[in-house]
């Protein structure tokens, strides 16, 4: 369930536009710095006539504090890692999405939106990269994990990262030195093939 609801939080930004569109005059967003990028806002803004307001934070620990800070209720949209997700949720810091004001979501693929409970997904080791300064994609999912191990072969690298709860997930890139700490990576929804179990 955590993996599904990190995925449609931040997938949330992307459908958001059809709610935006009908009922909001702004759109509010807690996430990480480089997930609101400017020229991305400004046609957003454009197109759906209405105004983003992009709160930043730098960790997941300052997510959580705003958060129980009483200003949870400010943002329409959040983004937090994976370390956090599932404390958020039992805490009662986040609230359900209303699918109701995504009229967008019924077009998202069945493998990503499972209204019956957990689902859980397969990803390639290739199809995850590190995020770059660049632009993402759009509908791209960002997230952050911190480096395990680092193994070396030749043109290639595997890294095992930890996204926090347990959960490590196995990233192939192309060769680039030794790593260390934590990084933001980057995939994309189509690339999540759903589990059945």
């Amino acid at each position: 369930m955590k993996a599904r609801a990190i995925l449609l939080g931040i997938l949330a930004l992307a459908l958001a536009s059809g709610a935006c569109k009908k009922k909001e005059a702004s759109l509010s967003l807690l996430v990480w710095e480089g997930y609101a990028d400017p020229a991305t806002v400004h046609a957003f803004e454009e197109s759906r006539h209405c105004k983003v307001m992009a709160t930043y934070m730098g960790t997941s620990d300052e997510l959580v504090a705003k958060l129980r800070g009483g200003s949870a209720s400010n943002y329409d949209v959040i983004s937090p890692s994976s370390d956090v997700a599932t404390s958020i949720v039992r805490a009662g810091l986040v609230a359900p999405l209303d699918l109701s004001k995504l009229p967008t979501y019924s077009q998202l693929s069945a493998k990503l939106r499972d209204e019956n409970g957990a689902a859980i997904f397969s990803l390639r080791p290739e199809a995850i990269r590190p995020a770059s300064a660049d632009a993402t994609p759009q509908g791209s999912v960002r997230f952050r994990a911190t480096l395990q191990q680092q193994f070396y072969g030749g043109a290639s690298e595997l890294l095992e990262v930890n996204c926090g709860s347990g959960q490590l997930l196995r990233i192939r890139i192309p060769a680039r030195g030794p790593l260390f700490g934590e990084h933001e990576f980057v995939f994309s929804p189509a690339d999540a093939i759903r589990v059945q179990e």
